[in-house]
């Protein structure tokens, strides 16, 4: 990314979080900026220095492309938006990937459900169902139906950022028959918390896996 095009993505960024709904990380914004416009693509993940930066962060690839730091840009009650350098944002709630802004090939644009996500009640649940309606662009499709299993697989040990963690990982088989669409998405909780420490999603046909990584969780309300 050109130096001018990081600029521009990082006055993005700052419209974007001046903009958000609820809460959000607003004060110290030109450290964040500094962050994000030596971070770039391919950022290289350094235990220590995310450590001494105030803000939350999640390290996120996309259908296997460089890995980069997102900033946390908005809190909206459960949701959080992360927010790369190059103005992708990707909204999730309890872990799960709800919706993608600004991405070149694909946009998640709404997500809906009417009933709660089981997904954080999976660390006392050994399986559960669950199913949402998702609107994608291009093509304007709305109210994709999305129905989803999830199931325990067991605890593993998993490194993030150096730091072993006994985690629990749970799969979810998602399938849509409005979009002939089947996928298996990968999630790592806290057995005592829940909090989503890792994932792996495929959140819509057409569209690669979406890994994400904690790197510095989020400790305000929710």
């Amino acid at each position: 990314m050109s130096s001018f095009n990081k600029v521009v993505a990082v006055c993005a960024l700052l419209m974007l979080v001046g903009c958000s709904s609820g809460r959000s990380y607003q004060t110290g914004m030109l450290d964040t900026v500094k962050l994000i416009v030596s971070g770039g693509e391919g950022y290289e993940a350094d235990p220590e220095q995310i450590a001494r930066i105030p803000y939350a962060s999640i390290l996120a690839s996309i259908e296997g492309g460089p890995q980069g730091l997102l900033i946390l840009s908005g809190v909206d009650g459960a949701k959080r938006r992360w927010t790369s350098a190059d103005g992708v944002s990707l909204i999730v709630s309890h872990g799960r990937l709800q919706q993608i802004a600004n991405w070149r090939k694909l946009e998640i644009t709404g997500f809906r459900s009417e009933m709660p996500d089981p997904l954080p009640s999976m660390i006392r649940t050994k399986q559960a169902h669950f199913q949402y309606r998702i609107d994608l662009i291009p093509g304007y499709r709305e109210n994709v139906v999305v129905n989803a299993v999830l199931t325990q697989v067991g605890r593993e040990q998993v490194n993030i950022l150096g730091i072993e963690r006994e985690l629990l990982h749970v799969e979810e088989e998602v399938a849509s028959e409005d979009l002939d669409f089947k996928a298996t998405n990968h999630y790592w909780l806290d057995p005592q918390t829940a909090a989503v420490w890792k994932s792996v999603q495929f959140p819509a046909p057409g569209m690669g896996a979406v890994q994400m990584n904690q790197a510095k969780p989020y400790r305000g309300g929710s």
